[in-house]
């Protein structure tokens, strides 16, 4: 029987996210000696439907091609490109190319990501975190018509950059069994979690879920480690259950059973609880948390 009244299902908030506006024939507009006239059409009718796309291999090439673009040709007498996306019943406008590159590589690690907590699936998480790592800012950005949306601005993609990761290493702890990485493991889930913003309006109240859960069992592991070491042992404890206490665990997506066997809940709150009640000699203070070392993590 489950010590923990977890994972309860919910409906999920709906995550807005951005789609194409106008139809975009690139082949009306430029020339490349690396990609044809059908290769550009393909690119036009690709992007009709990149909102729902989730097939790496081909967001990947079709941002590539998009990147060939920024050396094209523009064909004589032809209209300027024209970027329009509808984001949050806003529809936003730019004659940049880089907006759309920048678009459609947050568009698509955003995808990557939703299903990588559907599936609970890390090389769907992998894959949202790399594209991420490719976003550079441009100096039109804030030109961008009527204002610049929130995924063109960097602490909006470092954020969800660094959710993908401390998920990703999350769910790796949860799958290792040998001590020594799986506390590598929860130590990076814990760095990059630690750094997500908290109201960031996608995965802000995964990331925090996800973060306690981190450090929760960052915590039970480093006290494992140092049974022979009350006072840092239940110092590590009572932070567990510290981070128990404000976990909502029903915004998190991960393995409950593994989390529950990780946690090892009774027997951490059997040793906090004991000792608690000791108020004579055989009370053991908590060596505070800054004294506390934690396992090395990954950067």
């Amino acid at each position: 029987m489950s010590h923990l009244n977890f994972f309860k299902k919910t409906v999920a908030k709906e995550i807005h996210l951005p789609i194409p506006a106008n139809n975009l024939p690139y082949e009306n507009h430029v020339e490349h000696k690396c990609l044809d006239a059908f290769n550009l059409l393909c690119m036009s009718k690709f992007r009709e439907t990149v909102a729902n796309e989730t097939e790496i291999t081909k967001i990947k090439t079709h941002l590539d091609n998009l990147n060939a673009l920024l050396s094209a040709t523009r064909i004589p007498n032809s209209a300027p490109f024209a970027f329009h996306w509808k984001y949050n019943d806003t529809e936003y406008f730019s004659t940049s190319l880089m907006f759309e590159i920048h678009t459609i590589t947050a568009l698509s690690a955003c995808n990557q990501m939703n299903l990588a907590l559907k599936t609970l699936d890390g090389y769907s998480a992998k894959n949202s975190f790399q594209l991420l790592s490719t976003l550079r800012k441009w100096p039109t950005r804030t030109m961008i018509e009527p204002s610049q949306p929130l995924f063109t601005m960097e602490h909006w993609w470092g954020s969800v950059q660094n959710f993908a990761k401390g998920t990703f290493y999350l769910w790796k702890a949860l799958e290792i069994e040998e001590n020594v990485k799986r506390g590598v493991a929860l130590s990076s889930a814990h760095h990059f979690l630690q750094q997500c913003w908290p109201r960031e309006p996608h995965y802000g109240e995964i990331a925090t879920s996800h973060y306690l859960v981190a450090r929760a069992l960052l915590y039970r592991l480093v006290g494992e480690r140092n049974i022979d070491d009350p006072q840092t042992m239940l110092g590590c404890y009572n932070e567990t259950l510290n981070c128990l206490n404000q976990l909502n665990l029903d915004k998190a997506r991960i393995d409950t059973d593994k989390f529950e066997t990780m946690l090892q809940l009774e027997d951490t709150r059997e040793q906090v609880g004991a000792n608690q009640i000791n108020k004579n000699e055989l009370h053991i203070p908590l060596n505070p948390l800054e004294d506390i070392k934690l396992p090395k993590h990954i950067e």
